[in-house]
């Protein structure tokens, strides 16, 4: 039942963005499907709302264009409706059978806007700005959803339906990562990234971030591998040991990458007191580092004497100690 419980904890903390603004890439054919029925049924204005949804969730997708065109079309908005065609007719595959209908749909549009020509909304141009201000030289994500994202999410929120949010999620993607990352790399001096409880809640928001803007199964499966970082590191911030056990072993079996992790592992079987099974982990992660990383090899003994305290076998620890002292430099 504890488990159960952390996992639900863990859950919620990697659910905390679902009432944002941004909608997956994943809801794009039940998004386009509503809008559908509401355009059925001459509710062109509740149909634009959807539409724009739909292109939001997949902006590479054509139809939503063709559709939100279509809806712009039937409340005499002629400008927009020919703005959004032409979206269409630049994504649409060149075999499409509709084409020149909706050539012909465009034509009708601009020659009944006449001189009334798009122009992007000065809300939505000032928030698109701002965007590309951030992603070029701020965070990408701040504690409660700021950075790019929080701006990302304005930018949609103001209705903001082009297909440059194609390119526009790529490059947010990638700074999420990037800081993602980062934050999981101790400093050279250090074994263990230097993160709170609270640095864990952000970097799982960051990974719910990601998954909103991707359907790419590539970045899927690495955000996966990352979460159970996350979950680990957590469960040992939230004094599980247990159930940080198990979770910091998937997590170095999922990230080969992350060394730190042998960590987290050695630190939750130490706080669960399996003394053995965590001074057998040191020795297996002790000849790594003797062939990876020497240098931090007496962080190894510092916790190998720490365990052999706990087991009540200060003579042995003390031994232990005694080689660190002589080995250091």
């Amino acid at each position: 039942m504890k488990f159960k419980s952390l996992k639900l904890k863990i859950l919620t903390l990697l659910l905390v963005l679902t009432a944002s603004a941004a909608v997956s890439a994943q809801d794009y054919e039940s998004i386009l499907k509503s809008g559908n029925a509401a355009y059925n049924e001459g509710k062109y204005v509740e149909a634009q709302g959807l539409y724009v949804k739909a292109i939001q969730a997949d902006p590479g997708a054509a139809l939503g264009y063709r559709n939100l065109a279509r809806a712009y079309f039937w409340t005499d908005q002629y400008a927009a409706a020919a703005h959004y065609y032409e979206h269409y007719l630049k994504l649409a595959p060149t075999e499409s059978a509709d084409l020149e209908q909706v050539r012909g749909e465009r034509k009708l549009a601009v020659s009944r806007a006449g001189e009334d020509v798009w122009r992007m909304p000065e809300n939505i141009r000032m928030a698109r700005q701002a965007l590309e201000t951030e992603l070029g030289s701020g965070k990408a994500f701040t504690p409660g959803g700021g950075g790019a994202w929080g701006l990302y999410e304005t930018l949609l929120r103001t209705g903001y339906a082009d297909p440059d949010l194609v390119q526009i999620r790529a490059t947010l993607t990638r700074r999420l990562m990037d800081e993602l990352d980062a934050k999981m790399l101790p400093a050279p001096q250090d074994i263990l990234p230097i993160a709170s409880f609270e640095d864990w809640q952000v970097q799982a928001q960051r990974l719910v971030a990601i998954k909103k803007l991707q359907k790419d199964p590539v970045v899927l499966d690495l955000v996966n591998r990352r979460s159970t970082v996350v979950e680990s590191a957590i469960a040992l911030l939230a004094g599980q040991p247990e159930q940080a056990v198990d979770l910091a072993r998937l997590a170095r079996s999922s990230n080969p990458d992350l060394k730190f992790l042998a960590w987290y592992e050695i630190v939750a079987l130490t706080r669960a007191n399996k003394h053995e099974e965590a001074l057998n982990a040191v020795e297996t992660f002790a000849r790594q580092l003797r062939a990876e990383n020497p240098a931090q090899l007496g962080h190894a003994m510092a916790l190998r004497a720490l365990i052999l305290k706990r087991e009540d076998r200060s003579k042995d620890a003390a031994e232990v100690l005694k080689t660190l002292i002589v080995q250091t430099p």
